[in-house]
């Protein structure tokens, strides 16, 4: 019942994708908490650029939110692309509606879905999204049968195969953004290195890179990234009167 209401989420709210890859996140469980102060659940799914959250109702149908009428939505149980790389079924994840501009040079700030990674004063936010890439490779020689004096069909006069051209595949990669929000009003992007971090807390940077050093943080997850963050939170909290 559950997976054909997550189908008819995909057949009704999302039918009309965008010309790049539309990133979709399905989930069995959810529970949205809308503007208004209502709270739904059901079955979620969310899609990123152009952004919406698709919820299923107990009768089949499918509600459709824009980000401007949502406050935030906690989810389980992934499915499809999001329960890649072997999640954890019981943990929780927290998307909330925050403002931001995604084109600097328009300026124009719209309300946009973000996971939210940990908590804290300043909060780790994260937007995935897909990406194209082509990959060459050269098919293998094709020859069928044995011609004149044993020489295979498709072969030059010493029995090798000509060389075959080259041929693209279209591969899908998932791609992370992070950010970091000071304030519901700003955000700012954070590349997953170490040294954007320790200028993003420049009055804890001793203690970061101590702490990243220590506990062989790489910062290519984002595991490792909210581990760090969050300890940089916990020092700004330490340090407050």
């Amino acid at each position: 019942m559950l997976l054909l209401l997550l189908g008819g989420l995909c057949e009704k709210g999302l039918a009309q994708a965008a010309p790049t890859p539309a990133l979709r996140l399905m989930f069995r469980l959810g529970r949205v908490v809308l503007i208004s102060g209502d709270t739904l659940d059901g079955p979620v799914a969310l899609q990123f650029g152009p952004d919406l959250l698709l919820l299923g109702r107990p009768d089949g149908s499918v509600r459709t939110f824009a980000p401007a009428s949502v406050a935030a939505c906690a989810v389980q149980q992934p499915l499809g692309t999001a329960a890649a790389g072997r999640p954890d079924p019981h943990e929780v994840r927290l998307f909330r509606s925050l403002s931001w501009t995604p084109d600097a040079r328009q300026k124009r700030p719209e309300m946009a879905l973000f996971e939210q990674l940990g908590g804290g004063p300043v909060l780790l936010l994260r937007r995935q999204h897909l990406a194209q890439r082509q990959v060459a490779y050269i098919p293998p020689p094709a020859t069928v049968g044995v011609g004149v004096f044993g020489v295979p069909v498709g072969t030059n006069g010493r029995g090798l195969p000509p060389p075959s051209p080259p041929r693209y595949l279209s591969l899908t990669d998932l791609h992370d953004a992070f950010f970091l929000a000071r304030s519901p009003d700003d955000l700012a992007p954070l590349p997953p290195a170490l040294k954007e971090v320790l200028a993003a807390f420049p009055g804890q940077a001793p203690q970061l890179q101590a702490y990243a050093r220590t506990h062989r943080l790489s910062l290519n997850t984002a595991r490792d990234l909210a581990d760090l963050v969050g300890y940089a939170n916990s020092l700004a909290g330490m340090a407050a009167p």
